[in-house]
């Protein structure tokens, strides 16, 4: 196993290497931990590590901190991976990337907002509806922080409505984060032998036979799955069915009809149409931003 001092010059030797191959110069740097000053409360947690809330300077961020001591070689992967990645994406609907911590423990640190979407559609407690103007925002927003990320030649791999934020209220939009699992193109489409991201996510054709890869169709199907999630205020497809697999369902074509009675019908077209089954059939997220933009049924100046 290799010891903490041998995975930092990992990461280094991996940012030294993302260096060279950004199609333009990113804005990355190594930062002091002794620069940052952190809440004593957790903002999140898991197996990989702790995120806290904290300062940099005068900047609020978030520090995502990878528990050397317990976590493998994949996770590390997915930490230097995250940086050598989010690192050259600038966009108003992407988290922004101040840098990364090598010493004494690796950390990503990065703008802090909260909460994320999926929160915030499952907190909902107005008694009025979310406009379905807002809603529109919400999933235009998100569609032009992956048309960004896909004109970059990187693909997602885990869009949903948790690893997207939206900031407090009166500064809300939308933007996209956790780029643990983002490959490049020419990375996804081949040599993939094992599924990444969840099944509720996850196109039919990818999950069946992921070694054919993953491709920006496959992003486009979770997509839709976001404004699924945007239409039911958080909920899944089948996710009220016991003891079913959702993969299964997908591979027959099946979606679910929850949405069919309270959704807009331009609504449903762009998810019918986003999680079509034939991966061809789906639109790229530039097409998806020009249908929305042209339909005037989002304002992708306000905020949410």
């Amino acid at each position: 196993m290799d010891t903490v001092d041998e995975k930092i010059d990992k990461i280094d030797e991996k940012l030294d290497q993302a260096l060279q191959q950004q199609q333009h110069e990113p804005d990355i740097q190594i930062i002091e931990w002794d620069t940052l000053t952190l809440e004593d409360e957790e903002a999140n947690s898991g197996s990989y590590g702790t995120v806290h809330q904290g300062k940099w300077g005068s900047r609020q961020v978030a520090v995502k901190v990878l528990n050397v001591g317990t976590v493998g070689k994949r996770v590390m992967k997915e930490l230097t991976n995250e940086a050598k990645t989010h690192c050259c994406l600038r966009h108003p609907n992407i988290i922004f990337f101040y840098g990364i911590v090598l010493s004494p423990e690796p950390a990503i640190v990065m703008e802090w907002a909260a909460p994320s979407l999926s929160f915030f559609l499952e907190d909902w407690d107005d008694d009025d509806d979310i406009p379905w103007r807002q809603r529109w925002t919400m999933a235009h927003q998100i569609a032009k922080g992956m048309a960004f990320v896909h004109s970059n030649n990187i693909l997602h791999h885990d869009l949903r409505a948790s690893n997207v934020l939206i900031g407090p209220k009166g500064s809300r939009f939308c933007r996209l984060c956790d780029f643990g699992l983002s490959r490049a193109k020419q990375q996804s489409t081949k040599n993939s032998k094992q599924k990444s991201g969840n099944p509720f996510w996850l196109s039919p054709e990818y999950y069946e036979n992921p070694v054919r890869g993953y491709n920006a169709s496959c992003d486009v199907f979770s997509f839709a799955v976001v404004m699924f999630e945007i239409a039911t205020y958080g909920k899944l497809p089948f996710e009220d069915h016991q003891n079913i697999n959702v993969q299964e369902l997908y591979a027959k074509g099946m979606r679910n009809e929850a949405i069919e009675d309270n959704v807009p019908k331009e609504y449903k077209e762009m998810i019918e149409l986003s999680w079509h089954q034939n991966p061809m059939k789906r639109p790229s997220f530039q097409q998806i931003c020009e249908m929305i933009s042209s339909s005037g049924v989002a304002d992708p100046e306000i905020t949410i």
